[in-house]
């Protein structure tokens, strides 16, 4: 099957208004399509098909892949009609982020029929020939699905496609995006580990962290393994890995209310030396972001921020109870606690303040225009996602903490699935490392732990914190999946 075309297919999209396609009848004859089970994706980001307004299918083992107008501006493509030239697809210099509409209910796996399409259909100013095509265009629920053999995904569009059975069928139609979503994707990481704790951080070549509570330092070790290198005395707390530096509070005291006290904000170069205290405020969590280190002050005065060199404060929200946050993009997902915990984003400044949702836990990710979150609810802790313009919430996975081994936390993404810490710490429970699909499918085991919290992620390692049911003695621990 893949000696002349390629496997999976792709569908173009358009919607029919009125008689805007009455100038040509559809052949009566009727196709069974079905669902496809493995993941999809455009540029690095996985199509959610179950919970998509216009699903992927597979016809004779081929799939056809779902190109609305956000679709077509996705993998570079402009998509035209009329009445007298019928469809027109034609490629463009450059793609845009994938934009998915996504909807609460599940697409069920049933066969449908779909009709073959009689109105022309050009491919960069090239006719097809439809009636005789292996592949032909068709027509589903006024749904225009539209194939590609390799003379389309190869020498029309030029995409690079690859195909295994761990992660499916990838395109990649813009390859002057790769770079950005790379270092997207670290940044992503690097926030994702600062939300789930902040002890560990990495650089290309190097991890750095606080490995253990009861000899606390800030050391760095190569990703193999083989070499540690200690580089302060510091309790580093919130370690941010920014060019050749690491940006870092300091936990000192516990006080007798039961908080911690914090001696400062600090720098140090990653190789040891230049270690700078740049502020004396009290800081419990930072966050570097371009020229500014945004912190929450642990005498409840809000999220602050000051200039790298420390040399200019203020305060960008003034609110009491915020407990953690992460920055997005130009957006501050912040925590707050009062009856319950509430998550709230505004935009980098402070502005705009919007209610994401309420009991919900301190972790959190943001994967491709949606947020991912648990939430306490009916006595459940229940993973949902829901996109950024809050027009649709998901329920993706439920679990019952009293039946089914405790509650979930500390979120990562990695290529189309979720992972997570499930589990309590008690003598009768223990904490297991599982991942889902971000459809909400496929739920498992990755690796039984023990006793852990905090789960990081520095790929291909998964790190975190592992002690004994009798020690009080917390230290990093690598997993491999």
């Amino acid at each position: 099957m893949l000696n002349k075309f390629i496997p999976y297919i792709f569908m173009i999209a358009l919607f029919f208004v009125g008689t805007s396609h009455s100038a040509y009848a559809s052949n009566s004859d009727k196709m069974v399509v079905s669902m496809p089970d493995f993941m999809i994706s455009v540029n690095d980001s996985v199509i959610d098909n179950i919970h998509s307004k216009y699903p992927l299918f597979l016809y004779q083992g081929i799939t056809y892949f779902p190109m609305t107008w956000h679709n077509a501006a996705a993998l570079g493509l402009q998509v035209s009609w009329d009445q007298v030239h019928g469809l027109n697809v034609s490629k463009l210099q450059s793609c845009q982020p994938l934009q998915q509409e996504l909807k609460p209910i599940v697409n069920v796996n049933s066969e449908n029929q779909a009709t073959l399409v009689t109105f022309p259909v050009t491919v960069n100013g090239k006719g097809i020939d439809n009636e005789n095509e292996s592949y032909p265009v068709l027509l589903l629920q006024d749904i225009v699905y539209f194939p590609m053999t390799w003379a389309f995904t190869n020498d029309e569009f030029s995409w690079h496609t690859t195909w295994d059975q761990t992660d499916g069928y990838q395109i990649a139609a813009c390859g002057a995006h790769e770079l950005a979503i790379e270092q997207a994707k670290r940044e992503q990481f690097a926030a994702r580990n600062l939300l789930n704790g902040g002890k560990l951080a990495a650089s290309e070549e190097w991890i750095f962290t606080n490995s253990s509570d009861k000899s606390s330092s800030l050391a760095k070790w190569s990703k193999d393994g083989t070499q540690t290198f200690k580089l302060s005395d510091d309790d580093a707390r919130s370690i941010n890995a920014i060019g050749e530096w690491l940006y870092y509070t300091v936990q000192a005291d516990l006080l007798p209310n039961g908080q911690y006290d914090y001696s400062g904000i600090y720098k140090i170069r990653q190789d040891g030396t230049e270690r700078t205290k740049i502020s004396s405020v009290k800081a419990s969590h930072i966050r570097v972001k371009q020229n500014w280190i945004y912190y929450l002050d642990a005498n409840d005065m809000g999220i602050n921020r000051m200039k790298l060199d420390g040399s200019y404060t203020e305060n960008v929200m003034p609110d009491k109870g915020v407990y953690d946050f992460i920055i997005y993009n130009n957006e501050i997902y912040y925590f707050q606690t009062g009856t319950t915990s509430v998550l709230y984003r505004i935009d980098i400044n402070g502005a705009g303040k919007h209610k994401i949702d309420e009991n919900v836990s301190s972790s959190i990710i943001i994967v491709d225009g949606w947020i991912y979150y648990i939430k306490w609810d009916n006595q459940f802790y229940n993973l949902y996602k829901q996109s950024i313009d809050q027009s649709t919430s998901i329920l993706l996975y439920s679990v019952d903490p009293m039946k089914d081994n405790g509650p979930l936390s500390s979120l990562q993404y990695r290529n189309g699935w979720i992972y997570f810490l499930h589990g309590k710490i008690s003598l009768s429970g223990h904490v297991n490392i599982e991942k889902i699909r971000m459809d909400g499918t496929k739920p498992m085991i990755v690796s039984n732990i023990g006793y852990a919290s905090e789960l990081y992620d520095v790929d291909p390692f998964f790190y975190l914190w592992k002690f004994g049911p009798y020690s009080t003695e917390k230290y990093i621990w690598r997993v491999t999946e």
